[in-house]
């Protein structure tokens, strides 16, 4: 006789106890791969449907994130994992609450709703709605934000932080003690247990280098072959931050496939309405710079970059509105010549990011994300794959990196 797994009996019944919340009798569960879209976590769609007599509730769709269960003794997946549940179940639940509290006007809404969790070791998963029923997508990679797009993001990006900002300001005890939750820095923790990883990182540095000519491109050629050679490890792996700079809880993972949009019109892409953040895993103390660098060098245009002042204060006049609502002064936890101070100390991490995401943008074997948890039974696998010689003729690669490179020479920032 068919006996079901301890994993499917917490999954059954965490399932049934969402139907019966949303009033579904006598459920039928049905559960489906879905195409993988990040690096870690096995996807997967549940559909849950009313089976009654005469019913005519509209089934419920769900989307599943469960861990691996390979690689799991040389892969930091429960740490993973552990860290967004505690930012679904702790960290943003004490946000939206103290939101709630402060009667904010125009409340930062961008989360995905998470329905249900589960932290039981070697089975833990999240149990969302699936955005995608609702009309939400993912933007192409292989194309640059536009300006719109980028503002809309920058201004939720904004507004989260000064959840954070805000929360400290006033629950500083409370504060401290969901930082302390958040003390693993998953990135870290990946380059830590894949040193072929970390090595990509500098390989796709060495990869924009080679987009100058050492002699035509002489000034650009030497500050980022300068900046290679002093080594980027620090910055990428975080420890280059301050402590006295690490102060708001960030996202963490601000690449394109962790946005989902929704579009007044599906064929404008300037007419954004929505936004959800997706992928809360690498979430930590930190700079807001980290969250910001990442997303504008990984996901902007070129106008963006040209036009750096007026995104930051574009994000600065949001973070001080909306800290303003939450009854906290900008000026007493992170005026403007702070932010400015804290972007020429720590936009380079957007860098270093950038040149390895816009390879992946462009490279044929990303087309579909790959399973990080394959790759790491191989080290030299994991470099090969976050790496290509084969990009750097793709003209959207050339053109998107190495303007990136040239804004930060010419900036000063490296």
């Amino acid at each position: 006789m068919f006996k079901m797994s301890e994993s499917e009996n917490v999954l059954s019944e965490i399932i049934d106890q969402i139907a019966k919340e949303n009033n579904i009798v006598k459920p039928k569960v049905v559960i489906s791969d879905t195409t993988r879209g990040g690096y870690l976590g096995v996807p997967s769609t549940i559909i849950v449907e009313e089976t009654g007599n005469g019913t005519t509730r509209k089934p419920l769709h769900l989307f599943l994130k469960s861990a691996p269960k390979n690689s799991r003794e040389t892969l930091p997946i429960r740490d993973t994992f552990i860290n967004e549940i505690v930012m679904y179940e702790e960290v943003l639940t004490e946000f939206l609450k103290f939101q709630k509290e402060k009667l904010v006007t125009d409340p930062f809404q961008s989360i995905v709703k998470c329905y249900r969790s589960s932290a039981i070791y070697d089975n833990e998963f999240l149990i969302f709605e699936d955005l995608t029923k609702s009309g939400f997508v993912l933007w192409d990679k292989t194309k640059p934000m536009t300006t719109k797009c980028v503002e809309f993001i920058l201004k939720e990006t904004a507004k989260y932080h000064a959840l954070s900002f805000a929360f400290r300001d006033q629950k500083p005890d409370v504060f401290d003690d969901l930082a302390r939750i958040l003390h693993v820095n998953i990135l870290t923790k990946f380059f830590e247990t894949i040193p072929s990883l970390l090595k990509s990182y500098t390989t796709n540095m060495k990869c924009a280098l080679n987009l100058f000519d050492p002699v035509q491109d002489k000034k650009i050629y030497e500050i980022l072959a300068n900046f290679i050679e002093n080594g980027i490890e620090s910055i990428v792996m975080g420890y280059s931050i301050e402590d006295n700079d690490k102060v708001v809880i960030i996202h963490g993972d601000s690449w394109c496939n962790n946005f989902m949009l929704k579009f007044e019109d599906p064929s404008q892409p300037d007419s954004l309405r929505q936004m959800k953040f997706l992928d809360w895993q690498c979430s930590r103390l930190s700079s807001p710079v980290i969250d910001m660098s990442y997303f504008l060098y990984c996901n902007g245009p070129q106008e963006v970059f040209d036009n750096l002042d007026y995104y930051l204060k574009l994000y600065h006049n949001t973070l001080a509105s909306a800290l303003s609502d939450l009854e906290t002064d900008v000026e007493k936890v992170f005026p403007f010549s702070t932010l400015q101070n804290h972007w020429r100390k720590y936009a380079r991490f957007g860098l270093t990011m950038a040149c390895t995401l816009i390879s992946i943008y462009y490279n044929p074997s990303h087309a579909v994300s790959l399973d990080i948890t394959e790759l790491s039974k191989d080290n030299k696998d994991v470099e090969e794959h976050f790496t290509s010689a084969e990009v750097q003729s793709n003209e959207m690669y050339r053109k998107r990196l190495g303007g990136i490179v040239t804004h930060f020479v010419n900036k000063g920032f490296i």
